[in-house]
């Protein structure tokens, strides 16, 4: 691990005559040791739906994430998120449109969506024939 000196010592690059500065990376940050940033996927949970239709448990939506992001490891499908009631969660709002979600890779269903809200999601998939499971990050 490199000294306090060298972890606080400025570097400073002129761009087009702007002076801009970063504090330089210690030897173990630039080895990927420490300081990355946790993203959203990092708090994933799981889901299991039935892909004709089906539902998810409910999903509340946190800090964590900006957006509410499904991963599909068994095949792709088509999912929407239904919001639902705060004071009464088995209550739905309104469904979002329908998005495809590729199989093995993280796909945005819904965007900036406030903290605290209880959702669902539901998915089609043909075909259909039993309960399916991923991950989300919300």
């Amino acid at each position: 691990m490199g000294s306090a000196a060298a972890v606080l010592t400025m570097m400073t690059t002129t761009f087009l005559g702007v002076v801009i500065s970063a504090p330089a990376a210690s030897a173990s940050e630039a080895n990927g040791e420490v300081g990355a940033a946790a993203s959203c996927y990092d708090y994933k949970g799981n889901y299991k739906a039935d892909m004709l239709g089906g539902f998810t448990s409910l999903k509340r939506t946190t800090s964590h994430c900006n957006d509410i992001n499904i991963y599909s490891p068994v095949g792709s499908s088509v999912a929407r998120v239904c919001f639902c009631k705060k004071v009464v969660p088995a209550d739905l709002l309104y469904c979002e449109s329908w998005k495809i979600a590729p199989k093995n890779r993280w796909t945005v269903i819904s965007t900036d969506d406030q903290d605290g809200q209880p959702f669902k999601v539901s998915f089609y998939r043909t075909p259909a024939s039993g309960v399916y499971g991923g991950f989300i990050a919300a």
